[in-house]
């Protein structure tokens, strides 16, 4: 209608100006961190040109050439988001000057979006396109993977618009319940994770305060961070925020109004069900690789941070930055183990350090052993290049006989670092395209070996899909007639919820364990809540009570 036209563009208007704002300085960084890098990197190419004798190897070229590529942005990426930052600033304008109309509030929206999605997938496509083809560690490339993860995050950056032109589409009486479920469920949101931060600067307040560049570290801590709150987070407060608006609209008499005026239960209802099914796909995008690796970045940053010494401490003692420590493996076919004591974050750019590997013959007998400081596998080779490497030959009786070299190259070997590093992993940091690639190159395991990581590959998918049935659950619960109270409904809400948990955690037990089949053993809390919550919904829209548990009835009966 002509008469709600501008009321509602004028309660869009803030929050469409804090999102331009938002992508201009995002941008706007990022477009300055990477011209920076792109002089720095010219400079130091140029440099390195200089030196490089005129003979070197190929390979040693290519393989310079390659560490160049991952650390000096192309010029076409700086133009990019250059002219991204551009368009957003120009949309931050609109939205300043013309902010309460509806045409100044889909280009100024469309102006901060468009601009960002483009900008992360010419990033992820210069940092990931090669090596999706090309394996340099040694692991079996899963493309299809990296491509669905770029699509599921320029949708997600893109869907501010689509909001927004279903929004302004809406009738009157879907905004409405949009709006009086919006309010609740933003403060319960920011509630909790305020409460987070708070719980969290109390226990590791003070290790940022002492530390070197502290408060940048802060920032990056609590935004790796928050994928995996929000995915933790979200669900609960889907649950808090709609019971509280409809247990206050019940109370008021407007659910009883709306559908005594014929309209039906799903189309009070529409716009949460969809508000359901937009979070979860949001946390599908959050889930499908950043969520999880969250807890490892987060330890990590804590590790660095405790280290006084500062970056020259940790280089000597071979300690790199998410780095992990003390890895095993076992090549059972070619008896070789080996450990080692640091793992770089990067294998591409980085080194193994403290690498001690123990050859057997067939009698189990060792008669070698290397000793490294580090250790580098070329992909381009397939070679092992060992920096400051003793062997130690052992004879029949036990003599060992010591050798020493600055660098010993070793042909050969069917060992990569994927396949080291990739036999201790943790199935609950990986992504989905860890979690593939596991699963493809590790293929002729034994399969009580991998169930564990089946199942939890299905879990990302599975996950996500909870808010969407939460809501399906809620609903029905949260509607009630005035002569009765929503503490019934809250209650069994939350009994549902913490019942989810515990089905969860015993599902996906039987999935890793192989006593049930991993798809099913993801799947089935989220077919569990579905069917509750399609029956509580079908109750509810014939306008029938649902069904109660009186423990005093339980009792008399027996």
């Amino acid at each position: 209608m002509p008469s709600s036209s501008a009321p509602t563009a004028s309660r869009t208007a803030n929050p469409i100006r804090f999102i331009s704002l938002l992508a201009t300085g995002i941008l706007a960084l990022c477009a300055s961190n990477t011209s920076n890098a792109f002089l720095q990197g010219q400079r130091e190419q140029a440099m390195t040109s200089a030196e490089a004798p005129a003979g070197a190897a190929a390979a040693d070229a290519e393989e310079a050439a390659d560490s160049l590529v991952v650390r000096v942005p192309p010029s076409w990426l700086v133009v990019m988001l250059g002219s991204s930052t551009a368009a957003a600033a120009l949309g931050l304008l609109v939205s300043l000057l013309f902010g309460k109309t509806r045409p100044g509030q889909g280009i100024a929206l469309t102006l901060a979006c468009v601009p960002g999605a483009v900008s992360w997938a010419g990033w992820s496509l210069w940092q990931d396109l090669e090596t999706i083809s090309v394996s340099k560690v040694g692991e079996i490339p899963a493309p299809w993977t990296f491509f669905i993860q770029l699509g599921l995050t320029t949708a997600l950056i893109l869907s501010p618009p689509f909001v927004l032109a279903l929004y302004l589409r809406a009738s009157i009486l879907d905004r409405y319940m949009a709006r009086g479920f919006a309010l609740p469920a933003g403060l319960c949101f920011g509630g909790f994770l305020a409460i987070w931060i708070v719980i969290d600067l109390t226990d590791n307040g003070t290790t940022f305060f002492y530390a070197d560049n502290g408060l940048s570290q802060l920032g990056v801590y609590y935004l790796v961070q928050l994928p995996q709150m929000v995915l933790l987070v979200l669900p609960v407060t889907l649950l808090l925020s709609l019971l509280y608006t409809l247990g206050r609209m019940s109370r008021s008499n407007e659910i009883i109004s709306m559908l005594g005026a014929g309209k039906s239960l799903f189309t009070v209802t529409r716009p949460l069900l969809a508000t359901g099914l937009f979070c979860s796909l949001a946390c599908l995008a959050l889930n499908y690789q950043w969520a999880p690796r969250a807890e490892a970045r987060r330890q990590a940053i804590l590790e660095e941070l405790h280290d006084r010494r500062g970056k020259e401490t940790a280089e000597k003692s071979g300690r790199d930055r998410y780095a992990a420590r003390g890895w095993m493996y076992r090549n059972s076919q070619n008896h070789r183990t080996w450990v080692v004591g640091g793992v770089p974050a990067d294998l591409v750019k980085g080194e193994m350090r403290f690498v001690a590997i123990w050859w057997q013959d067939e009698s189990g007998r060792i008669f070698r052993t290397y000793k490294a400081a580090s250790a580098k596998w070329n992909h381009l080779t397939r070679e092992w290049s060992f920096t400051d490497c003793k062997t130690y030959d052992y004879d029949p009786f036990g003599t060992a006989r010591m050798n020493r070299y600055p660098k010993l190259t070793v042909r050969d070997w069917d060992e990569t670092p994927w396949h080291i590093l990739s036999s201790s992993y943790n199935a609950e940091y990986l992504g989905v395209p860890e979690l593939t690639t596991y699963l493809q190159t590790n293929a002729m395991l034994p399969e009580n070996k991998l169930s564990s990581y089946r199942a939890t590959w299905h879990f990302s998918w599975a996950e996500p899909f909870r808010c969407l049935f939460i809501v399906l659950m809620a609903t029905p619960l949260g509607i009630v007639h005035s002569r009765r109270g929503v503490l019934g409904g809250v209650a069994a809400a939350i009994g549902i919820l913490f019942g989810l948990i515990f089905l969860d955690g015993v599902f996906l037990e039987l999935g890793k364990t192989g006593d049930l089949a991993p798809w099913l053993g993801a799947w089935a809390p989220n077919l569990i809540l579905f069917l509750v919550g399609v029956v509580l919904f079908y109750i509810r829209s014939e306008n029938k009570e649902l069904p109660k548990l009186s423990l005093k009835k339980l009792l008399a009966r027996r």
